[in-house]
């Protein structure tokens, strides 16, 4: 103990004025440093508060934390006595390296913040790149993660989404809802010719007004499923909107469209499906009439 303790007082005794000085300015140099990136970090956060997307704070906390970093590791090695300079150089020629390395981690950080600088989605939306459709989970500086609707993880690098079809489906509190249903214009004119001498009222009456051409026929299927359009969940404006898309011989498409809250789009998808059906599954309607209903 008295070796070990003989030895403490030699090294002590043999530090000069300058270890002295490095043992207390590194440490305060580094609480210093690490104070001012964090008020500066507080501050621009406050200018920040309502002007930007959490993605690009989260960026910006990144940002400052590493620059904090970098600031300390200098301030050690500078205190140490290290030549800065010839590590700068070394670390110059590693970057050439480097960068050619790894151009599309390069293209990636450039496409993101381009991404970010757009606010073209931000973290919660549901968007489709192409054929890939999820919920976002974050923004990096190489990728967007996102989350399918059967809860997978897809990780999509920032540089495709600048290149590829981008859509945002909630960038907006309302959407569109598309049900295409195929009918058939041969079964209208065949139920039309049974029920014209039928003695059946009810028959009759729901005939009365419309024609057997494919005017009619269409008029007939506008008014029924203008009636499954009455749903609690389904806007009433803009309203629900009946069109026909195309004709193959006796048969041909119509498309029904509503609007509706992006909240509300998973049910209005299922009722508004099952209505449509539903009004053309009446017993007095053949079944020739109706063939089938998807979303587009």
């Amino acid at each position: 103990m008295e070796n070990i303790a003989a030895r403490v007082k030699v090294f002590f005794y043999s530090l000069t004025h300058g270890d002295w000085y490095n043992a207390f300015s590194i440490p305060i140099s580094l609480v210093v440093i690490f104070v001012v990136f964090w008020f500066l970090r507080i501050v621009l956060m406050r200018a920040m508060r309502d002007k930007v997307s959490p993605a690009v704070k989260n960026i910006v906390r990144k940002v400052i934390f590493y620059a904090a970093l970098v600031a300390a590791a200098v301030t050690v090695l500078n205190g140490f006595g290290v030549n800065l300079s010839a590590i700068l150089g070394a670390a110059g020629i590693f970057g050439v390296a480097l960068g050619f390395a790894s151009q599309t981690s390069v293209s990636n950080i450039i496409s993101g913040l381009f991404l970010l600088a757009g606010r073209s989605f931000k973290i919660g939306d549901t968007v489709q790149i192409n054929s890939v459709r999820g919920t976002v989970e974050s923004i990096d500086f190489l990728s967007v993660h996102l989350k399918s609707e059967n809860g997978e993880f897809i990780r999509v690098p920032n540089e495709s989404i600048i290149k590829a079809n981008f859509t945002n489906c909630t960038l907006f509190p309302e959407r569109r809802i598309t049900v295409k249903a195929t009918f058939s214009l041969k079964a209208f004119r065949d139920w039309q010719a049974q029920v014209s001498g039928s003695s059946g009222k009810t028959v009759s009456g729901a005939l009365q007004d419309f024609s057997p051409d494919a005017s009619g026929c269409f008029c007939f299927v506008e008014k029924e499923l203008l009636q499954a359009s009455s749903c609690e969940c389904i806007l009433p404006s803009p309203g629900a909107k009946v069109s026909v898309c195309g004709f193959r011989g006796d048969e041909f498409d119509v498309l029904l469209s509503v609007w509706c809250k992006n909240e509300d789009e998973p049910s209005v998808r299922e009722k508004l499906l099952i209505r449509t059906a539903d009004c053309f599954l009446k017993p007095w309607i053949p079944s020739g009439l109706f063939i089938s209903a998807s979303f587009l």
